[in-house]
């Protein structure tokens, strides 16, 4: 997910992506993440700088939270907080890690941050569960807590450890993204039960942004957010990019639904839709196109894209989908280096290229 800052140099030259988009060439080429030794993967969210994180089966078939780094092309285990259970939902530039973990006895679970080796878990609000769904460079966190007894679930941030109650729209509240400017954005109920309404958090108060039967999943640094949103009252969902000019539905993939999972600081959104025949797909919109990601990866891939759940300041995307064995993976998508080399002229892309490897 879309959670730490972007700088211009990067801005301006992913902007020159959507050439090859136009011409609907190649644009990536897919990386199969691999497995904790089991038979799943799934990948939630990456940095920058080639680590991607999420949850993969081990060969005792214990779901665990991982950290996959370009570097080394390999996948390591970050164990738990002594349960069997564990899943990494955000990195951030700096290479710190959030997420939920089960607990001895896995009674209740709790949400944690990885660095420098170690899973550490964080204070919560007084209750027993939490979890973190995002991180920014600054280190701060996004997630949500229960209060003593499990009394109230709150919008949680975290700075420098220490859980700040972010309140609610009412009833149930869960924080899932964050921001350079630690601005929060989740889902709360509005009562319970009651709908549930997108919100963002800016610092001193929580408003509701948009109507009932909606989430917003995550925020960039122009406090662009997305998320997913019924319309018009109706019973069926589309992903939404909402700024200060209004709300902007995406389209779908020909079917009736779609849904938002993060943005970048181009505005390039990532998520899951519906195709005509009624299968879903991942997708990348880019401003103007939705696209099918499947028919965005070099020929013969032999991958069905189920979901796309982040998406960097380079346009790199993680997800998973059906690899060509038919196992569910996690997938990092990346622009081939020989594409990337041959835009230097108008792009400079190449120089990124080499600072990112």
């Amino acid at each position: 997910m879309w959670k730490h800052g972007m700088r211009r140099v990067v801005l301006a030259a992913i902007a020159v992506l959507a050439a090859p988009v136009a011409r609907a060439e190649p644009m990536y080429e897919i990386t199969d993440l691999g497995t904790l030794g089991g038979t799943a993967s799934q990948a939630y969210g990456m940095n920058d700088v080639g680590r991607v994180v999420g949850s993969a089966k081990t060969v005792s078939g214990q779901i665990h939270a991982f950290l996959w780094d370009r570097s080394t092309k390999t996948m390591v285990d970050l164990g738990t907080l002594g349960g069997t259970t564990s899943e990494a939902c955000d990195t951030n530039n700096n290479g710190q890690v959030v997420g939920y973990s089960h607990v001895a006895g896995n009674t209740y679970y709790q949400a944690f941050v990885y660095e420098s080796g170690s899973m550490t878990g964080l204070a919560g609000l007084g209750g027993s569960y939490s979890s973190a769904g995002g991180i920014n460079d600054s280190g701060q966190i996004a997630g949500w807590a229960n209060t003593a007894g499990g009394a109230a679930t709150r919008a949680t941030r975290w700075d420098g450890g220490s859980p700040v109650d972010l309140g609610s729209l009412g009833g149930p509240a869960y924080g899932e993204a964050i921001n350079s400017a630690a601005h929060v954005v989740g889902k709360s109920y509005t009562g319970w039960p009651a709908p549930m309404g997108a919100f963002l958090h800016d610092g001193t108060s929580m408003s509701q942004i948009h109507g009932t039967y909606s989430t917003a999943h995550d925020i960039n640094d122009s406090n662009q957010v997305v998320g997913y949103a019924h319309v018009d009252g109706g019973s069926l969902g589309r992903a939404y990019i909402q700024d200060d000019t209004g709300t902007t539905y995406l389209p779908t993939l020909g079917g009736s639904q779609s849904y938002g999972y993060a943005i970048n600081g181009s505005g390039w959104v990532v998520g899951w839709a519906d195709r005509a025949d009624d299968t879903g797909a991942a997708f990348l919109y880019d401003g103007t196109t939705m696209h099918d990601l499947s028919d965005l990866v070099e020929p013969g891939h032999g991958w069905t894209l189920f979901e796309a759940r982040d998406i960097n300041a380079y346009g790199d995307v993680v997800g998973w989908g059906a690899n060509p064995a038919g196992e569910t993976h996690a997938f990092l998508l990346t622009i081939p280096e020989p594409a990337t080399m041959s835009l230097l002229a108008i792009g400079g892309l190449g120089v990124l290229w080499r600072r990112r490897r």
